[in-house]
């Protein structure tokens, strides 16, 4: 039988939760104590195939790079340079205002650095974006024959054995990525 990727993970993925009253009694040292509240209680359960089947996984914002960490640890020393020398302005002439010169500096330089780490993984962001939404459109044309235990795409053909097909899936976004780039526009570069 012959049905879609999609109806597939779908029906091998569960949810519960369950809610209610609960009341407690008990003796705390030799003194007699109760409590009144409200449980809740969940779960969620899928199959081994539906999680093979599964769509691809949203990507997530990349870390912050070393030159970000660099650029906070600027900023702060930079800023509490700068709170020195302008504690310290009116005791000690010269050497006030060169503390002020590199506190300015560090901060400058801080954020500079912070608005390029934020650019690079803005960028990074944007291009596992254009993947994913590349790979559910993979994910989402394809179907499952239960017999062959293969996945198979009307255009791109045969997937293989359901084991292969997370794999099968981004190489096939991959490639799809570089033959037409997708371009991404949000609010930002709109």
């Amino acid at each position: 039988m012959v049905r879609s990727v999609r109806s597939v993970a779908a029906e091998g993925t569960a949810t519960v939760s369950l809610g209610g009253a609960m009341a407690t009694v008990g003796m705390v040292g030799d003194h007699l104590a109760w409590g009144v509240g409200r449980t809740n209680l969940g779960g969620h359960s899928t199959s081994a195939l539906a999680r093979l089947l599964g769509p691809p996984p949203a990507p997530g914002r990349p870390p912050r790079t070393a030159a970000g960490t660099a650029a906070i640890i600027l900023f702060v020393v930079g800023g509490l340079t700068l709170l020195g020398a302008s504690v310290s302005t009116g005791t000690s002439g010269g050497g006030a205002v060169s503390g002020l010169v590199i506190g300015l500096v560090m901060v400058a330089s801080g954020i500079a650095l912070f608005v390029q780490d934020s650019r690079v993984r803005d960028r990074a962001f944007s291009n596992a974006r254009a993947h994913h939404a590349a790979a559910f459109g993979v994910w989402a044309a394809l179907f499952y024959c239960a017999r062959c235990d293969a996945a198979w795409h009307p255009a791109l053909g045969s997937f293989g054995p359901s084991v292969a097909v997370p794999a099968a899936i981004h190489a096939a976004a991959a490639s799809a990525l570089a033959s037409a780039p997708v371009t991404v526009l949000d609010a930002r570069t709109a």
